[in-house]
């Protein structure tokens, strides 16, 4: 109870008297665990408060955490505003945070500082026809490379180690790049959208020490798909034996009028379109997607093979959906092979514009109301329980922020014919993934950076406190 969990529970884990929690425990450590550990994030709090409810749905609302800081970053705000252009965009890397400017410049970020450093890096175009607003960029997996698309539809492929220029893409996108990715483990393969409904694999080479590209056009201007406004390949299962998702390459294609699953390897193929419902749909309304997927393979018992079949969040107006992607162990794999199924429906109260994971529970949301919200997927059921049916998990607010004053960054470009542009905050979002979580959030002249606290953290205190 002193680390901020339910005191009820801990004191009933604790009793002899409580033959059930510990046959949990017995029957599955790591999810009684992970259930517990997921009611440290509610730092003292006892009792939640009453439901958000309303004619849009339901939402359990938590006290603010105590574990979530928000900082500014001033030195990147004086030295964007002095010399590199006001901030435009946010991308992130295990190692590197990475802020675009309007002057096309990237300024790398300190993660431990969480600003810039007293020796700031960035990466600095060498001419002016590349000196053109950044719109999207990515970081390499092998943390070598930066991909950097450009408002004009230019891209350029930076080497990290020399803070260079490594390849200069043009005549590729005729318009603003929307969208970057690295679809494998290194520098050479690249995905790339840009405002006019087009993808396009990018393949960088190295012969003899000279780069160079190829292009292999993908899909084009349809109106069924609509423009990609987040490219999404498959994370990763860490210390895990490939599985036929990780193989062939799995990529999610949030677009503005279908997300789309495909493979790129050993050809492309499209697996599932998934339209939105527009039955009630807005103009402003724009989806986004993020996959959700355990990073620590070890949690997951060996009877429930399916708990690490990934999760796909959709989110289209106030609806969350959380599709069940399914795939065999091998690498030879078809169409058919993949089962894709509705896992949970869940409905936020205003409209969602963009979402972020934290890690494999934790979501970031901004709303339609200006605000930024952390909220908590409910504990997976371990298994179907008999008797009266209980009421559908909700939703848990764990943390909310006003974002009003910071006018996030975005763009317009939703529709390919110009009709129904709305509001896409995309780059606005991006998660660096170190010990503690930290969501950088790109204003129009700042960033901001909201960090959630790992549990373990409270561990240390207490042992440092003796």
């Amino acid at each position: 109870a002193a680390a901020g969990g339910s005191r009820g529970e801990m004191q009933l884990a604790a009793k002899e008297g409580a033959p059930e929690s510990r046959a949990a425990f017995a029957r599955a450590p790591f999810v009684w665990c992970l259930e517990h550990e997921r009611a440290l994030l509610l730092h003292n709090v006892e009792e939640p408060s009453a439901v958000l409810a309303g004619d849009r749905g339901e939402v359990t609302s938590m006290a603010a955490l105590t574990m979530t800081e928000v900082n500014s970053c001033p030195e990147l705000r004086r030295m964007l505003s002095q010399e590199y252009g006001l901030p435009t965009c946010v991308f992130t890397h295990t190692k590197f945070v990475g802020v675009g400017s309007l002057r096309g410049v990237v300024v790398l970020l300190d993660p431990q500082l969480k600003d810039v450093s007293s020796q700031p890096q960035a990466l600095c175009p060498t001419s002016n026809e590349e000196a053109v607003a950044v719109t999207a960029g990515a970081f390499s997996p092998d943390a070598s490379s930066a991909i950097v698309g450009h408002k004009n539809g230019q891209v350029v492929l930076w080497d990290l180690s020399t803070r260079k220029v490594a390849v200069v893409v043009k005549d590729v996108h005729s318009c603003p790049v929307v969208s970057l990715v690295f679809c494998r483990s290194s520098w050479q393969y690249a995905l790339s959208a840009d405002a006019g409904g087009n993808l396009l694999l990018l393949t960088f080479t190295s012969t003899l020490g000279r780069r160079g590209y190829q292009t292999t056009f993908l899909l084009g201007q349809s109106s069924n798909i609509g423009i990609t406004l987040r490219i999404l390949p498959l994370p990763p299962a860490p210390n895990q034996i490939g599985q036929g998702g990780d193989s062939i390459c799995l990529v999610a294609l949030c677009a503005t009028n279908a997300t789309v699953l495909l493979t790129l390897h050993p050809t492309v193929q499209v697996l599932r379109k998934m339209q939105y419902d527009t039955t009630e749909s807005n103009p402003a309304w724009v989806p986004d997607a993020a996959w959700l997927r355990l990073e620590s393979p070890e949690m997951v018992d060996n009877a429930q093979p399916q708990s690490s079949d990934p999760l796909l969040c959709i989110a289209f107006g106030m609806s969350l959906h959380l599709m069940r992607v399914s795939f065999p162990k091998q690498d030879s794999v078809s169409k058919e092979d993949f089962k894709i199924s509705l896992a949970h429906k869940y409905r936020w109260t205003a409209p969602i514009q963009s979402m972020v994971a934290l890690n494999e529970s934790l979501l970031a949301l901004l709303d339609g109301d200006k605000m930024l919200n952390v909220v908590q997927l409910p504990t997976p059921s371990e298994e179907p329980k008999l008797g009266p049916a209980e009421p559908p998990a909700q939703l848990t607010l764990v943390h909310s922020e006003d974002v009003s004053a910071w006018s996030l960054v975005y763009h317009t470009q939703t529709s390919v014919d110009g009709s129904k542009d709305a509001r896409s905050h995309h780059g606005a979002l991006a998660v660096f993934r170190g010990r503690s979580r930290t969501l950088y959030i790109c204003g129009m002249k700042q960033v901001w950076a909201l960090q959630i606290g790992r549990w373990g953290q409270y561990v240390e205190d207490l042992v440092g406190r003796n």
